[in-house]
């Protein structure tokens, strides 16, 4: 999603030349493949990543070494050899091996969560001996990823907290996530009053998480009070773990044609993340909907502080639980602070907003390389 806004964007005033690895099948979206001046995919089967995973195993992570792919190389090298670029923009730790393919230009390595942080996390509630393979896992990231901040020219990490826990070196930056309204928020849509909202990808560990914390430990404290609630958990790729929840007032949609849509049908969207790091995107949508949010301090530790005091913050199980009931019982002031969080995303929180700063940052990063032309691409 960060990088399809940002091509996006960028599209109107750059030449984007975009190369990416993907599995038999997939394809690039089409609004990103007419954004750019060349999209060209690098196919690869499914078994093919662990078996260079393995290979790399002595000198890089179990996590990045997935994605160290010779073809890769070569169409980073030939773009740079046949074309005109002023910069090399690099996404995740997993592209950053790459930047040693472009010493002649300007990098930016847009590392966005700090992969260390992220997999000390996951081992966090990892079972036993998979808990301390994690932790080997995340060791070698933080040391990566300390080498490539040094590497490249210029470093972005999705929040303060990220930065934070990489040492906050001199050649990192903060850029978060933006978010853009619905363009038909003018239209009436009725809100569900007994429904609670939960988004994200469902595959991933903190979002699963959170979907069984609040069905096990919240939900059954506010049917005490609201019977008749509602909780609906939307996102793509539910797993089992997921799916099993889906009892008497649990509901899983899997993928959805229009999260905003889902969104401004609920009463209340709740983000009970007790994992992971970066920047929830979860609450950014909900809050661009004027769904008003409930979050544990994790959940938003990530967002800026200007938008965080829209979402009332809830961290064990019985103060969530009374949140959410007071809003549902009484809509009038949640709806007002989600109204107020709306419009300072709309004052300063869009992707236009975000993407300025990532522009600022690759000029930042061409004159460290010491290039002095405005930036053409």
């Amino acid at each position: 999603m960060r990088l399809f806004n940002q091509i996006l964007q960028l599209a109107g005033t750059h030449d984007i030349t975009l190369l990416a690895l993907a599995h038999k099948g997939e394809e690039i979206e089409p609004q990103m493949v007419r954004a750019c001046r060349v999209a060209r995919l690098i196919e690869r089967s499914r078994a093919i990543g662990p078996v260079l995973a393995l290979a790399q195993t002595p000198r890089l992570p179990w996590s990045v070494g997935l994605y160290r792919d010779p073809r890769m190389r070569l169409a980073i090298r030939e773009s740079l050899r046949t074309g005109r670029f002023d910069l090399l923009h690099l996404q995740l730790v997993r592209m950053g091996t790459y930047l040693r393919e472009g010493p002649q230009i300007p990098v930016l390595l847009d590392l966005m969560d700090a992969a260390a942080l992220n997999m000390r996390e996951r081992a966090a509630t990892a079972p036993l001996g998979m808990r301390q393979l994690l932790q080997l896992e995340a060791r070698r990231l933080a040391q990566l990823e300390l080498r490539l901040i040094e590497e490249a020219d210029l470093s972005l990490l999705i929040s303060e907290r990220d930065r934070a826990s990489v040492g906050s070196p001199r050649k990192t930056r903060v850029n978060p996530n933006g978010i853009d309204p619905p363009p038909d928020m003018s239209n009436a849509v009725t809100r569900a009053k007994s429904t609670v909202i939960l988004t994200g990808t469902m595959s991933y560990f903190a979002n699963s998480d959170a979907a069984a914390w609040f069905t096990a430990s919240i939900l059954p404290l506010v049917k005490l009070r609201i019977p008749d609630v509602q909780f609906r958990i939307v996102g793509r790729d539910p797993g089992r773990a997921v799916t099993s929840l889906s009892t008497a007032g649990v509901i899983v949609t899997g993928a959805v044609a229009n999260i905003a849509n889902e969104l401004r049908r609920a009463a209340v969207a709740v983000c009970p993340i007790r994992l992971g790091s970066g920047l929830s995107t979860k609450v950014l949508e909900a809050m661009a909907t004027g769904t008003p949010v409930i979050a544990t301090s994790k959940a938003v530790q990530g967002l800026p502080s200007s938008l965080a005091r829209y979402a009332l913050i809830a961290d064990d199980a019985g103060t969530f639980a009374d949140a959410v009931v007071r809003s549902l019982q009484d809509s009038g002031p949640a709806l007002d602070r989600a109204s107020l969080g709306l419009a300072e995303i709309r004052r300063s929180h869009t992707w236009r907003h975000s993407v300025d700063e990532l522009e600022a940052s690759y000029e930042e990063a061409i004159t460290s390389h010491g290039i002095r032309n405005p930036v053409a691409s």
